[in-house]
């Protein structure tokens, strides 16, 4: 396995870093868009099994996260979903387009990385979506037993941290987080007024490419994740109006685990288990020949 440390421009001319996980000869490629302030380094032992089945795997940090990111960002740092994905998802699917031209391209979102595809101009350019705890964060659709002090961290506490600090300091957020910035943050505090995210959008003159999609689309949840519900994860695929999503929601104990969560898919000490069924249907849909 070649593993490779790239620079992307997005269009409007900030620089990503990526990190792109090479098998001798790729037979598909997986872009992995990451969810809010996890870094892309998470990632990596699932870009590496990708690999050892022949696909090539491409991770990337959202402008202003991680490597993608100064040391600490600057208060007031200029910076939102919806520039994550029209430019930062984009960017990295038109290298990866350009770089591996005529080999099959899929995408795996996981939480907010399944909704910033929907802002992406080159969400066609997939022939397969996979997506993973991805929701709108509409706090309705949260576990009654969680919602309380969810909300109050969310919506309370963090957007105070970056009125006070510019930003929010990823300490804050979770161990391993990057920071976040004030934009994104705002961004995030929106999304508890409106069931409806995409009309918000619209209103706000933001286009969305969800519609544009129609390949094949699996949905992933887990039983004991309290954020991405079945209810928060139909509410976001309901806008993949145009291809039949494929729900499936994983149970711990098929697996033999106490607990998978919003996170836990992507740990090779407690996801890896379920990972041969993702590349099967990966296999599948991408049309990828032993």
């Amino acid at each position: 396995m070649q593993t490779e440390e790239i620079k992307i421009n997005a269009p409007d001319g900030f620089t990503l870093t990526a990190t792109g996980y090479l098998p001798p000869l790729p037979k598909a490629v997986v872009i992995i868009h990451s969810a809010t302030a996890v870094p892309q380094r998470f990632y990596a032992a699932f870009a590496k099994y990708l690999v050892s089945n022949n696909i090539a795997a491409f991770t990337y940090d959202y402008r202003g996260t991680g490597q993608s990111g100064p040391a600490r960002l600057p208060a007031g740092f200029a910076d939102s979903y919806w520039a994550w994905g029209t430019h930062d998802a984009d960017a990295v699917a038109r290298y990866v387009v350009s770089r591996f031209q005529g080999l099959p391209l899929a995408a795996l979102g996981h939480s907010i990385g399944g909704v910033v595809l929907g802002f992406s101009p080159t969400i066609t350019a997939y022939n397969a979506i996979i997506t993973y705890g991805a929701q709108t964060a509409y706090y309705k659709d949260w576990s009654p037993h969680i919602q309380p002090w969810l909300y109050a961290a969310w919506h309370g506490l963090l957007p105070l941290a970056s009125q006070v600090f510019g930003y929010v300091p990823g300490r804050l957020v979770g161990k391993g987080a990057t920071d976040v910035s004030k934009g994104v943050m705002r961004d995030w505090h929106r999304r508890r007024l409106y069931p409806d995210a995409e009309v918000r959008l619209k209103n706000s003159g933001i286009a969305t490419t969800f519609h544009d999609y129609n390949g094949p689309l699996l949905c992933l949840g887990t039983t004991d994740d309290p954020i991405a519900t079945p209810k928060a994860l139909r509410r976001l695929h309901a806008y993949f109006s145009a291809t039949n999503v494929e729900e499936r929601i994983l149970v711990p104990a098929t697996y033999n685990l106490k607990s998978i969560g919003h996170f836990g898919l992507l740990r090779k000490s407690i996801g890896g288990a379920a990972w041969p069924e993702l590349n099967h249907w990966l296999q599948e849909k991408l049309l990828i020949k032993p």
